[in-house]
C-alpha cells in the first residue's frame, strides 16, 4: 500500500521549470538570434557595421563573468552602445535597424545566459564545499564505524564508532592492514570483469574483543578513487539484531510446525497481496501447494472472478487500518470448483508498522451442508475435524479407533460404527505393520511423525496416502492421525520416471554424443552415440571415462577449466556458446567437436554437467568451401576493377571493398564508419540521386513499382583527391527494410568509366558533326530538287500538248523527283533513330499522344492496357502513331483498332489490330523491309529499327481479310508494373 501512496503523492507534486531547461530555452534563442544575425551581416552589412557587431561581444562576455549578478543588466548597456554606434553609421535604413536589433538582442540574451551560468557554477561550488563540511562532521559522529583503506589494504583513518566496535585503540588499528584486524576483503568483495576492485557486497562477522565479548557486525565496502585504489569500509553493528533474528526464527519455526499439522490454511500476505508463507493444507482448498502459491500469486488469484475485486477492495480497506474481521469468499481450484472459504485476517506488525496480513482459511463445503441439518455445532474443533479434506482419526497407542472424520469414512468405505469397530492397523498391508508399530511408539516422546504408506480400503482398493500422527493427550495415549491420499500424486511420479526414461531414450537416436558427468567430472551417463564414437562398451555398467577422455590430450586442460568454470563454487557465469575441441574417436582418430556444457543443478548444489559434443567436420568443410568461394568472389571484384559499397542507413555507416582506393585515388579504410570521411569522397551527387530513389520507392501516395527487384543505376563526375575527375557508374539496390517496409541498408556496385564516356563523348561529337553535314546537305539537295521540280514544271507547261511521248517523260522526271524528296526525308527520320538515350514511358499516355495526332475520322479505337512503363526510344510516339496510319492507308475499309496487352513468362506482347483486309501471308515479312510499301516503304521499316534499340520485335500475325494485327514483343527487362493502389 506504500506505493499506491507514494504514487498518489507523485500526482500532486508541483511543476516546476528547472534551471538546465531554463539554460536550454535560452541556449536555443541564443543560437537562432546569432545565426539569424550572422546571416544577415554577411549578406548585407558593410565591413563598418560587421566591425561594431562583433567588437561589443568582448565587453559582454567579461561582465558576465566576472560579475554574473549584474551581468544581464551590463550586457543591456553594452547592446545600447553598440546600437548607438550602429544608429550613427546606419546606411541602407530600415533593413540596418533591423540588423542592428538582431545583434542587440543577441547581446542581451548571451549576458542572460552567462550570468545564470557563471551563477549556477559558484552555487555548485558552495554547495560541494558545505557538502565537504557535512560529511567530514558525519565521518566523526556517525554511530557506524567507518575505515578508510588504501589500495594495498593499508588502514589510512577510522572514526571513532569502528574503535569501539572493533574494541581497538584508534593508534593501534592506523597504519595496519585491514586483514590484521580481522576483516578479509576477499570474502565480501565483488569484481568485475577484469578483476579490478569496484564494489563489496554485504557481509556479516563475527569480532571477538578483549574481553571475550562477541560482536555481530555488518561490513559493507565501496571503492571511493580508482586512481589510488582507495576504499571505504562501513561497520554496522548489528548484535542486538542478530540475537533477535536467532530468537524470532526459534519461535517462527516453532510455530509453523505447529501450524502445519492444523486442518486449515494458514498463510501470509505481504503489503501487495502477495503469498509470502502457506501450510501444506493449500493442496486441500486450493488444490495448489505451498511453493506454488508463493511464487508470485495473490490472494484474489485463488477466488473467483466476482470475488477477486471484493477481496483486492478489502484488502486495501484492512492495510489502511480499518476493522479486520472474518470474511467469506468463493475460490476456486484448477478443476474449475468453487470452494467457498471463511477467512480471519490478522495484522503482522514489525517495527509497529503494519507488513501484511495472517489469514486461517477454512473450507466451508462440507460446514455448510452439516449447518443444514445441525442448529447447535458442537465444539469449534470437532467442526473442523468433520469439515477437513484430509481423513483424521483418533486412536489409541494400540490402534484401535475412537472417531474418524467424513473424509476416512470416503477414504476406507466405511460406515461411523464400522470405522469405530476396527484397528487402524486392519487397513496396511501385513508387511508394514511392524513398520507402523514402531512410529507409533516413536509418538511416546511426544514427536509428531510424517511418512508414507499403503492402505487398504473396505472394497480392497489399493490407496497410496501420506500420513502425519502425534499425541494428542498423552495421560489417554491418544493419538491423532491425519491421512492424505496421494494415489494420483503417486502416479504423476510413475509418469515423470516414465518421461525420464523416454528422454534417455530419445538421446539414444540422436546422431550426437549427449552425456552427464558429476561434480569431478566423471561420465555418468553416455547415449549410444557416445558409447560408439568412444568406444565405451554399454554392456559394463562400471566403466569409468571422463569428460576429458573425449579429447585430445592438447585440449585436456582447456576442457578441463571450462568444465570448472562452471561449478558454482568456481564461477557465476555460464556461457551459452559451445566451444571447440579435437576430439579422439575409439579409432584415436581426430575429429573436430563442438562440446556445450551447461550445470546440473541450482547454483550453489551444482551436482555435476550436461553436455553435448557434436561432431563438425561436415560445417568445417562448408567453412572452407565458404572461404574458397569468398576468395573467388573478391579475385572477381578485383579483377573487375570495381568497388563495392554497403550502405546501413539506420547507423549512418559505409563499407567499401574492392578497387575503391584506385577508384577514389585516395586511401578510405574499409571499417572507417565516420560518415563525414565517405561523405567527402563519394561527394553530393551520390547522395542526391540515392535520395531521390529512396523517396520514390517510400512514396505512399505515388504507384510503385516492385519495391524487392527494383535498382537505380546512376553516373556522375567525381573529382578525386588528386584534382583529377573520373565518370563513375553507380548501381544498387535495396537490401533489407524495417517493419514500415522502409529502406534500411543499400548495396551496390561503382564501376570507373571515364574511358568509356571519353569514347561516348568522342562518338557523340562524331555523330554531331556528321548530322551537322547531313542537314546541311541534305537542305543543299531539297534546294536543288526544288529547282529541279520547279523547272519541270514550266517544262510541263512548255510541252506541247500533241507530243504524249515528251509529256510522258516529264511526268517520269517528276515523279522521280518525288520519290528523291521522300528518300531525304527518311534520312532525315532515320538520323534521330537512337541519337537519344531510351527512357521509360508510360504505354497508355504514349498512346493517347500519337492517337491525338492520327487522322482517325470515324474509326472507333478500343484500348485495354495495364497500367505500365515501356524502356524505348523517344519515338515510341511516332511507333504508335504509325501503325495507326498504316490502319487508316492500307486496311482498307477499317472501321474498328483495338490495342491490347497480353503479359507472358518472358515480359508481355502489345497488340494492334484491326478490322480491315489484312496483309497477305507473302508479304508478312516483306512489309518491314526496307522499299517495300505502296508508298516510299518506310513506315514500317523505321518501327522496326527503332523498336530493336530497347531488344523488341515486331510482326505481323492478322489473317487475310479479317484485318492485320501487329505484335509487339516486350522483353521482360523493359516493362515494369505499377503496383495496384488499396482501397
Amino acid at each position: 500500500m506504500s506505493s499506491v501512496k507514494k504514487k498518489g503523492a507523485a500526482l500532486y507534486k508541483p511543476h516546476t521549470i528547472s534551471k538546465d531547461k531554463i539554460i536550454l530555452l535560452l541556449s536555443g534563442i541564443l543560437s537562432f538570434l546569432i545565426l539569424t544575425s550572422e546571416i544577415n551581416l554577411y549578406i548585407y552589412a558593410d565591413p563598418l557595421q560587421f566591425y561594431l557587431a562583433h567588437i561589443f561581444i568582448f565587453p559582454v562576455i567579461l561582465f558576465s563573468v566576472f560579475i554574473p549578478e549584474k551581468g544581464f543588466i551590463l550586457s543591456a548597456g553594452t547592446g545600447f552602445c553598440y546600437l548607438l554606434a550602429s544608429l550613427i553609421t546606419i546606411s541602407d535604413g530600415m533593413r540596418d535597424i533591423l540588423s542592428s536589433s538582431l545583434v542587440f538582442l543577441a547581446y542581451i540574451t548571451t549576458g542572460l545566459l552567462l550570468s545564470i551560468v557563471i551563477q549556477e557554477i559558484k552555487d555548485k561550488e558552495k554547495e560541494i564545499e558545505d557538502s565537504r563540511k557535512f560529511y567530514e562532521n558525519l565521518f566523526e559522529n556517525s554511530p557506524d564505524g567507518t575505515i578508510i583503506c588504501s589500495g594495498n589494504g593499508e588502514i589510512l583513518f577510522a572514526n571513532e564508532s569502528a574503535t569501539k566496535i572493533l574494541d581497538l585503540k584508534k593508534e593501534k588499528i592506523i597504519g595496519e592492514k585491514i586483514s590484521d584486524i580481522g576483516i578479509n576483503p576477499e570474502n565480501f568483495e565483488r569484481k568485475n570483469g577484469n578483476n579490478t576492485k569496484t564494489e563489496m557486497e554485504s557481509s556479516k562477522v563475527k569480532f571477538t574483543g578483549r574481553n571475550n565479548q562477541e560482536t555481530w557486525v555488518e561490513i559493507y565496502g565501496k571503492e571511493t578513487d580508482k586512481k589510488s585504489g582507495r576504499y571505504q569500509i562501513l561497520l554496522h553493528n548489528i548484535t542486538d539484531s542478530v540475537k533477535a533474528e536467532e530468537a524470532l526464527l526459534k519461535s517462527e519455526t516453532r510455530l509453523r510446525e505447529l501450524t502445519s499439522q492444523l486442518p486449515e490454511v494458514i498463510f501470509e500476505l505481504d503489503m501487495e497481496g502477495n503469498f509470502t508463507y502457506a501450510t501444506r493444507y493449500s493442496m486441500n482448498i486450493f488444490r495448489k501447494a505451498p511453493e506454488e502459491l508463493t511464487s508470485g500469486m495473490k490472494f484474489w488469484d485463488v477466488l473467483v472472478p466476482e470475488d477477486s475485486e471484493r477481496a483486492m477492495n478489502n484488502f486495501e480497506w484492512f492495510m489502511n487500518g480499518r476493522i479486520i474481521g472474518s470474511v467469506e469468499y468463493r475460490a476456486i481450484n484448477p478443476d474449475e470448483k468453487e470452494v467457498p472459504i471463511l477467512v480471519h485476517f490478522s495484522y503482522i506488525i514489525i517495527n509497529n508498522e503494519i507488513q501484511g496480513l495472517r489469514g486461517v482459511a477454512l473450507d466451508l463445503s462440507q460446514r455448510k451442508h452439516i449447518e443444514k441439518a445441525l442448529k447447535h455445532s458442537e465444539k469449534n474443533f470437532k467442526t473442523l475435524f468433520e469439515n477437513s479434506i484430509d481423513a483424521i482419526i483418533t486412536h489409541n497407542i494400540s490402534g484401535k479407533i475412537f472417531e474418524g472424520n467424513e473424509s476416512a469414512h470416503r477414504l476406507l468405505k466405511t460406515g461411523n460404527d464400522e470405522l469405530k469397530s476396527r484397528n487402524i492397523l486392519d487397513f496396511f498391508p501385513e508387511n508394514e505393520i511392524k513398520e507402523i508399530q514402531k512410529s507409533i511408539n516413536e509418538m511416546k516422546s511426544g514427536k509428531s511423525v510424517l511418512f508414507e504408506s499403503t492402505l487398504l480400503s473396505t472394497d480392497n482398493n489399493i490407496l497410496n496416502v501420506e500420513m502425519s500422527s502425534k499425541m494428542i493427550d498423552p495421560a489417554e495415549e491418544k493419538i491423532q492421525t491425519i491421512i492424505r491420499d496421494i494415489t494420483e500424486r503417486k502416479k504423476n511420479e510413475r509418469a515423470l520416471t516414465e518421461s525420464e526414461k523416454r528422454f534417455r531414450n530419445l538421446t539414444d537416436l540422436l546422431p550426437q554424443t549427449i552425456f552427464e558427468t558429476d561434480s569431478d567430472g566423471k561420465i555418468t551417463f553416455l547415449n549410444k552415440m557416445g558409447f560408439r564414437t568412444f568406444g565405451v562398451n554399454a554392456e559394463k555398467p562400471d566403466y569409468e571415462l571422463y569428460i576429458t577422455d573425449l579429447v585430445s590430450d592438447s585440449d585436456k586442460e582447456n576442457l578441463m577449466s571450462e568444465f570448472l568454470s562452471i561449478l558454482p563454487e568456481k564461477a557465476a557465469s555460464v556461457s551459452d556458446e559451445g566451444k571447440e575441441y579435437t576430439g579422439i574417436t575409439s579409432i584415436n582418430k581426430n575429429m573436430p567437436l563442438l562440446i556445450y556444457l551447461s550445470p546440473i543443478g541450482a547454483q550453489g548444489e551444482c551436482r555435476g554437467v550436461r553436455g553435448a559434443a557434436i561432431e563438425i567436420s561436415g560445417i568445417k568443410k562448408a567453412e572452407r568451401a565458404l572461404r574458397k568461394s569468398e576468395q573467388r568472389l573478391n579475385l572477381a571484384i578485383e579483377g573487375a576493377g570495381i568497388c563495392v559499397w554497403d550502405w546501413n542507413m539506420e547507423k549512418d555507416e559505409m563499407f567499401f571493398a574492392g578497387n575503391y582506393q584506385e577508384l577514389f585515388r585516395c586511401s578510405v579504410p574499409e571499417q572507417d564508419k565516420n560518415p563525414e570521411s565517405w561523405r567527402e569522397v563519394l561527394q553530393l551527387k551520390f547522395f542526391s540521386d540515392i535520395m531521390a530513389f529512396f523517396s520514390d520507392i517510400t512514396d505512399v501516395d505515388s504507384k510503385k513499382y516492385d519495391r524487392e527487384s527494383r535498382h537505380f543505376e546512376s553516373e556522375y563526375k567525381m573529382k578525386c583527391r588528386d584534382g583529377n575527375h573520373k565518370w563513375i557508374n553507380v548501381l544498387g539496390k535495396v537490401a533489407e527494410w524495417d517493419a514500415h517496409r522502409i529502406p534500411t541498408r543499400i548495396v551496390g556496385i561503382m564501376i570507373d568509366i571515364t574511358e568509356i564516356r571519353n569514347y561516348q563523348n568522342a562518338l557523340y561529337e562524331s555523330n554531331k558533326k556528321l548530322n551537322l553535314l547531313s542537314s546541311i546537305t541534305r537542305h543543299d539537295i531539297l534546294n536543288h530538287l526544288a529547282g529541279v521540280k520547279g523547272f519541270t514544271d514550266l517544262l510541263d507547261k512548255k510541252t506541247p500538248e500533241g507530243n504524249p511521248e515528251l509529256k510522258h517523260y516529264v511526268k517520269l522526271i517528276r515523279q522521280a523527283a518525288d520519290n528523291i524528296q521522300d528518300q531525304i526525308t527518311f534520312t532525315r527520320d532515320y538520323q534521330n533513330i537512337g541519337v537519344k538515350s531510351p527512357i521509360w514511358q508510360n504505354a497508355l499516355s504514349v498512346l493517347n499522344s500519337a492517337r491525338a495526332r492520327a487522322q482517325l475520322r470515324e474509326i472507333q479505337v478500343s484500348v485495354d492496357l495495364e497500367d505500365f512503363e515501356i524502356y524505348a526510344d523517344p519515338m515510341l510516339e511516332k511507333i504508335f502513331f504509325n501503325l495507326m496510319d498504316n490502319a487508316i492507308r492500307h486496311g482498307g475499309n477499317v472501321t474498328k483498332i483495338d490495342v491490347t496487352f497480353e503479359k507472358n513468362s518472358d515480359g508481355g506482347t502489345l497488340i494492334f489490330s484491326d478490322n480491315g483486309i489484312g496483309v497477305p501471308e507473302k508479304f508478312k515479312k516483306k512489309i518491314f523491309e526496307h522499299g517495300f510499301g505502296s508508298n516510299t516503304g518506310l513506315g514500317l521499316f523505321l518501327v522496326k529499327e527503332i523498336l530493336e534499340i530497347t531488344g523488341m520485335k515486331i510482326s505481323e500475325t492478322g489473317t487475310e481479310g479479317e484485318g492485320a494485327r501487329f505484335e509487339i514483343r516486350i522483353p521482360r527487362e523493359s516493362i515494369r508494373y505499377h503496383e495496384k493502389e488499396i482501397a
